[in-house]
């Protein structure tokens, strides 16, 4: 056994709970395991340079026969065994039936040789249920061990994983774990029943992250694991991915992957890395009560096979038990993805009976070619989930019937400083038969490339080039001078106002008091300062209709219902036109709420009075 003063790994262990002196960091333990050996030793007796272990059973072993524990290390408040350091000698490592076990441990794993690649696991087999390490609290006769706060440190470096069997257990309540993997490779993981990593699978659900898995400069290539299984699965945990690279998922056997990340109660962050080619059934991270933050990454050719629970090949979100929930994505490239249910690349809904109140974000993003076999939101689909887009750029989208860019409903969305443009590109084959919007603006059977339901959308210094806008009970406003909504067939209004450019007449209004609201199965009609002829469209959620009416400009007729006022003043020539209006939105209970509820609905009421008396 060697026992050498090598310096500590995790300094912030060190960390007293108290004003009195932290315990002195006990010597770390090395030991050197080579899988080319055969020596013989006794039980507990290998690990130098002499004879090294010939695996990491013995080596674990040959630790636990002169480990020690020591009370109130690192902190008062924890209890760890000393630190382990394990140098593992190039070679193939043949994955064994025994897990084993690093609960309450300090251990760090790397290549013996510095910076080599041929330190391998390989096998395993997918009908075994025991993982290669295992972090929990129950031992095998269900003796519950996680009495206290028992912490444990993994750190693993350099290493290669090919294997078939299940790499991370993690079964803890009250104790913590941080598994940091760093430059490593897991490659061709086939296993249709069980996922790579779980934590705290079968855990009870709280929204407390007790444990914190990192990965670093690492790779993921052709995993199979079967629709139904998520490649992690992962409860209670915070999650931080930094320059990784995912691709070819399902390549072999054409199965995919259920989801990279199948998130419950998680905090998850993802920076400066590529996904690339990945098949999934419900998107690359399935986010239930979870927030997501992604930065300068790039997602390409991913897709979402599932048409059950959303689409959403990058995001699929959906929160039905706590307030905690939104995404922000920065600085990041989306291209070609799609999903074949609502939502090509984001698909975020909030079940719960009250608003979500933290915004989410995307900032200074790219998306292009992104499509949905479903029905709704070719790049993004969004319900009771406010979102705020800045400096970002959306083109070349499709959707099935509404929404080819973006689809929101029952929410407040914001964009400002960005650009929304179409260019020709080709339609995928598998949708040159269908009803496909990409946003033009000259056939009338062409859906919009936005539409807003029960919601509040406005476009801030946004440049919008041959897109088109459509909405129902809800506000839209486009506050731009260059704008691409040039025809009647860009505009379908029913139940809503919708202005379009600085100081330019509505659209579309409310409708007069005692009209039938969509809900009831009957039409409604609205004017386009543009429109020459008529057209019909469906509603994407009633199924009613609604027509546009031919008039050569827009109608001077000022809405007589109670939940909407205008005022207008002209002088040379100039013309200003402020209409606020309220309308009625349903919510996920049944109750309903109105647009006077929203902050912009009071500041237009009040820029209204001031004009009138004024004028």
């Amino acid at each position: 056994m060697i026992s050498n003063a090598i310096e500590f790994d995790n300094p912030s262990l060190l960390l007293s709970g108290s004003s009195e002196s932290s315990p002195v960091a006990p010597t770390p333990i090395t030991i050197i395991i080579n899988p080319n050996s055969n020596n013989s030793y006794p039980s507990g007796e290998c690990g130098n340079q002499t004879v090294t272990c010939n695996n990491l059973n013995d080596a674990m072993d040959s630790f636990m026969k002169v480990a020690t524990l020591v009370p109130g290390f690192p902190n008062k408040e924890y209890s760890m065994y000393q630190q382990l350091n394990l140098l593992l000698a190039d070679g193939i490592y043949n994955f064994e039936s025994n897990s084993i076990s690093l609960f309450n441990m300090n251990v760090t794993m790397t290549t013996l040789t510095p910076n080599s690649s041929l330190v391998i696991f390989s096998g395993g087999n997918s009908s075994l249920t025991s993982p290669l390490f295992s972090i929990s609290s129950t031992l095998s006769n269900g003796t519950m061990v996680d009495t206290g706060l028992k912490p444990s440190y993994i750190q693993i470096n350099g290493l290669q994983f090919q294997i078939n069997q299940t790499f991370l257990n993690v079964n803890t309540f009250s104790s913590f774990t941080d598994f940091k993997i760093n430059n490593c490779k897991f490659l061709n993981y086939n296993n249709q029943e069980s996922p790579m990593i779980t934590i705290n699978q079968g855990a009870k659900q709280i929204p407390i992250e007790n444990n914190a898995i990192y990965f670093t400069n690492s790779s993921f290539n052709l995993m199979s694991t079967g629709y139904s299984i998520p490649f992690m699965s992962l409860t209670n945990t915070f999650v931080d991915i930094k320059d990784i690279s995912v691709s070819n998922g399902g390549a072999r056997a054409g199965t995919g992957i259920g989801n990279f990340i199948n998130a419950t109660y998680c905090s998850i962050e993802v920076d400066n890395s590529n996904f690339n080619g990945v098949s999934t059934s419900s998107g690359l991270f399935l986010c239930f009560d979870s927030t997501i933050s992604i930065s300068s990454c790039t997602f390409t050719a991913n897709n979402a096979q599932s048409k059950v629970g959303g689409g959403g090949s990058i995001i699929n979100m959906v929160s039905d038990t706590i307030k905690r929930f939104y995404f922000e994505i920065s600085f990041s490239t989306f291209v070609n993805n799609s999903a074949a249910g609502n939502g090509g690349v984001i698909y975020a809904v909030n079940t719960l009976g009250t608003n979500e109140t933290i915004k989410s974000y995307i900032l200074n993003s790219t998306f292009t070619g992104s499509f949905t076999y479903g029905k709704y939101g070719g790049v993004i689909y969004l319900s009771n989930i406010p979102l705020e887009i800045l400096g970002s750029t959306f083109g070349n989208s499709t959707s099935y019937v509404e929404g080819t860019m973006l689809y929101v409903a029952n929410t407040d969305v914001y964009v400002s400083n960005s650009t929304f443009k179409y260019s020709d590109i080709p339609i995928p084959s598998s949708l040159s038969n269908s009803k496909i919007n990409r946003g033009g603006f000259i056939d009338p059977e062409i859906n919009h490339a936005f539409y807003a339901t029960g919601s509040n959308l406005t476009f801030q210094s946004t440049n919008l080039y041959e897109v088109s806008v459509g909405c129902t009970n809800s506000v839209v406003l486009v506050n731009t001078e260059d704008f691409g909504i040039v025809g009647p067939n860009d505009v379908f209004c029913a139940y809503c106002l919708l202005t379009v450019g600085i100081n330019k007449n509505p659209y579309c209004e409310l409708p007069p008091t005692g009209t039938s609201s969509p809900t009831t199965g009957t039409s409604s009609s609205s004017s386009s300062p543009y429109s020459s002829s008529s057209s019909s469209s469906s509603h994407p959620t009633t199924g009613t209709s609604s027509s546009s009416s031919s008039s050569s400009s827009f109608s001077s007729s000022s809405l007589s219902s109670s939940s909407s006022s205008s005022s207008s003043s002209s002088s040379g020539g100039g013309h200003i036109s402020l209409v606020v209006a309220s309308s009625t939105t349903s919510k996920p209970d049944g109750s309903t709420s109105s647009a006077a509820q929203n902050p912009l609905f009071g500041l237009l009421v009040i820029i209204s009075i001031i004009i009138s008396l004024t004028l």
